[in-house]
């Protein structure tokens, strides 16, 4: 038995070694195995080129004769018809060598062109094509123009070669020696041997054969039973004890698996149940919380919180009145809720991780996270109060007056909340505009509302917000975000992009007025005169706005005069509104500039 792969002989001193085609390798290991391995063919010094290919002796002689001469396609083809001769039993795999024979050595005529005649190369393709075909057929027109050119081009060659004495001489030498054994040994005992043989080469003895043959000999036909129980006995305990090992590995496998699931499951239901009670519960269930009502009426959560078409992003303008269903009490506590618009939650592994990182932020510019209220319909989170509205809402509201100090307090708030988390490990917003600065009792403003994009890419929801909040997005977060009418679904963020809204947010607080308040844009065209401090913007123009930033040039931004600001606010503002978000600077960057700005303080 040889394979095509590797095909090594000894001449003298030397060791060649014939590699061919690695599809031949898989199917030319039954070549031969109907022959009698006994019998060795005795082949005259000029057998016919047939007789040379489909001799497992002289096939790997052939080879390397091809191969050294740049032929070794000839060799795989050929490897592999004979292979798929021997595959009788298995179809599924003749298929499968066919194709993979026909796609490497047909099809390619680069390869096959010098030997293949066209309307053989057609009849191949036909048959293929319509999968009407015998595997162990359909190659045989080829082998034919095969043999013609290598009978041609080769054979005459191939006899005269070195390599093709030396196996004739070796083939002579072998013969000898078999004559001169066969001399020396007795007739009795050789002709004992050789019955021994084809009876034990014809014959499919079972166990108890084998015993009733050993008793039955008495001569050196009892050893060769003796050998053969042996090894027989020995191959059957060895499969047993194989066999043992590995249902025992399976079993192994099989209960370390069951421990394992078992244990992450109990650790997480664990987790869960540690998160939903005790001080440091993020989970909120329905008798945790009560929603406050207007006018100081108060109800239970036990009310379904999904009464909006799309997210708005906390309270538009906080009014005298609280508003119902957008803050609730939380042990005693006013807090802030924040509706989810994703339906019912999957609190995977993911988002019990994504939730403790929340819980875990502390900073004094940094609104907490009080946990996640599970709702039927609606989750919400929930945040501490800002006593006094956002910031927004302070800019809205005239009789606040507010100086360049009160007005630097806020921008320093701000920047320090933000490079808090851009250095931790929620690493940005995502959504930073007025309405998300929040306000507390000692007028100290607070980041909220911080990393919801991911709380809805883990859920795989789409997170929707009013069109007016692109006004504080970047241009690279617009282009990718899909707008329709006057909703649009945000589908990225990062730190840079909220560097940018902090330059919008800037301008509002230089201005005291919304985002672009400056333009006076109209839906057909230019030039509409709107109120600085009225917020609700006309949609269209908003539209316009966007569209603007979106497709420069010109690029569009906030116009800020030097008469009404300080000129380094206004070169800390144009600084994030760069354009190229690799160019702005980082809230690190930031903080130090802010600093200046107050003389260092």
């Amino acid at each position: 038995m040889y394979s095509d792969t590797e095909c090594t002989r000894r001449t003298g001193s030397s060791i060649r070694s014939c590699h061919s085609s690695s599809l031949s390798n898989r199917y030319i290991r039954g070549y031969g195995s109907n022959q009698d391995l006994s019998k060795r063919t005795q082949f005259l010094s000029s057998p016919s080129i047939s007789d040379i290919i489909y001799s497992k002796e002289t096939f790997p002689i052939l080879a390397e004769f091809l191969q050294i001469h740049g032929r070794e396609s000839l060799v795989g083809f050929c490897a592999i018809v004979i292979g798929i001769s021997n595959l009788t039993l298995d179809k599924r795999q003749a298929l499968y060598a066919v194709r993979a024979a026909y796609k490497q050595y047909i099809n390619d005529e680069t390869i096959s062109n010098s030997w293949l005649q066209s309307t053989t190369r057609e009849l191949i393709r036909q048959q293929i094509s319509q999968r009407t075909l015998d595997p162990y057929k359909i190659f045989q027109p080829a082998m034919k123009d095969m043999l013609q050119y290598i009978k041609q081009n080769f054979y005459s060659n191939f006899l005269s070669s070195q390599i093709w004495k030396n196996y004739l001489n070796k083939q002579q030498q072998q013969d000898k020696r078999i004559k001169g054994i066969n001399a020396s040994t007795p007739k009795k005992m050789n002709s004992s041997i050789s019955t021994s043989t084809v009876k034990s080469s014809k014959q499919n003895m079972s166990k108890r054969d084998i015993l009733t043959s050993f008793n039955a000999n008495k001569t050196l036909g009892k050893d060769i039973n003796y050998k053969f129980l042996g090894s027989f006995l020995l191959l059957l305990i060895s499969w047993r004890i194989l066999r043992i090992a590995l249902f025992t590995l399976l079993g192994v496998v099989l209960i370390c698996t069951a421990g394992l699931i078992a244990f992450f499951v109990i650790r997480n239901q664990r987790n869960r149940k540690q998160l939903s009670k005790g001080p440091n519960k993020i989970i909120l269930l329905p008798d945790d919380i009560m929603f406050v009502m207007p006018k100081g009426s108060i109800f239970t959560s036990k009310v379904n919180l999904k009464n909006e078409a799309h997210e708005r992003s906390n309270a538009s303008i906080r009014s005298e009145e609280i508003q119902a269903g957008k803050t609730a009490r939380y042990n005693g506590d006013l807090v802030e809720v924040k509706k989810l618009h994703i339906g019912p939650l999957s609190l995977r592994t993911k988002v019990m991780r994504e939730l403790r990182q929340l819980k875990d932020l502390r900073h004094e510019n940094v609104n907490t996270f009080i946990g996640l209220f599970i709702d039927q319909n609606a989750p919400a989170l929930i945040y501490e109060y800002g006593h006094r509205g956002s910031l927004e809402d302070i800019l809205k509201k005239e009789e606040i007056k507010l100086d360049w100090n009160f007005k630097w307090s806020m921008l320093n708030d701000l920047v320090r909340g933000m490079r808090y988390l851009s250095n931790s490990p929620i690493r940005c917003h995502g959504n930073l505009k007025s309405r998300n600065c929040i306000v507390d009792s000692r007028w100290v403003l607070k980041v909220t509302d911080y990393h919801l994009n991911e709380m809805y890419s883990l859920q795989n929801a789409p997170r929707q917000v009013d069109i007016t909040d692109l006004l504080w997005m970047s241009p690279e977060h617009i282009r990718t975000s899909i707008i329709k009418n006057d909703v649009a679904t945000v589908m990225t963020s990062s730190a840079a992009g909220d560097v940018y809204s902090f330059g919008i947010i800037m301008q509002e607080v230089i201005l005291r007025g919304p985002p672009f308040c400056m333009l006076d844009l109209t839906p057909q065209g230019f030039f509409f005169f709107i109120n600085k401090n009225d917020y609700y913007i006309l949609s269209s123009v908003n539209i316009e706005i966007i569209a603007k930033i979106k497709k420069p040039p010109p690029l569009l931004r906030p116009s800020v005069s030097k008469q009404v600001a300080p000129p380094e606010y206004i070169n800390s503002m144009k600084q994030c509104w760069a354009e190229q978000a690799e160019t702005r600077p980082s809230f690190n960057d930031l903080a130090q500039s802010i600093k200046l700005l107050n003389g260092g303080k």
